[in-house]
């Protein structure tokens, strides 16, 4: 098995070049999530790196986690993250309401898609010329803008760290 560089604490420089970069708005929302970040830089072959202005530079797209604001002038696509992730407050069911925006793979145009065991989405903002790719409760949960041709995508949800013996499909099902 080879070591993973979260496990010493620091990043491992050069370790895979091959992988895009995606950069982490704020920095601490990556290293409060050693596990998960794992998992999803193994499952989608990319590497996640800090928010430094080199980090952001270099990278292919960048994650913004609530609470952080996206760095100005970005020339990549961004996630926003807004609202909490799931805590065990306010867990319940509900349902999320996909559009039939272009932007949406047609494998989800018109799906409704319950959520069991989870915190409802935060409501999002649309920017001017921006579409809404999902409601819930009748609010858009998840949005999708390009401002200067740059795409940016608002989801009112930020994951978890994953808990021992848990899966990422845990997270994504």
């Amino acid at each position: 098995m080879t070591d993973h560089p979260y496990d010493r604490g620091a990043e491992v420089s050069g370790d895979s070049p091959s992988r895009p970069t995606v950069a982490i708005v704020p920095e601490s929302a990556r290293l409060d999530r050693p596990e998960l970040i794992r998992a999803l830089e193994d499952a989608y072959a990319v590497r996640f790196v800090g928010s430094s202005a080199t980090d952001i530079d270099a990278a292919a797209a960048v994650i913004v986690f609530p609470g952080a604001r996206p760095p100005e002038r970005l020339a990549v696509p961004c996630l926003v993250l807004e609202g909490r992730g799931a805590s065990d407050e306010g867990r319940s069911a509900f349902a999320v309401e996909m559009s039939r925006c272009a932007g949406l793979d047609r494998a989800l145009h018109g799906q409704t898609l319950v959520e069991h065991g989870c915190s409802a989405a935060a409501t999002v903002g649309v920017e001017r010329g921006g579409r809404v790719l999902a409601l819930a409760a009748g609010n858009p949960v998840w949005t999708q803008s390009d401002a200067g041709g740059v795409e940016r995508v608002t989801a009112g949800a930020a994951p978890d760290e994953l808990e021992d013996h848990e899966f990422l499909r845990a997270h994504l099902t």
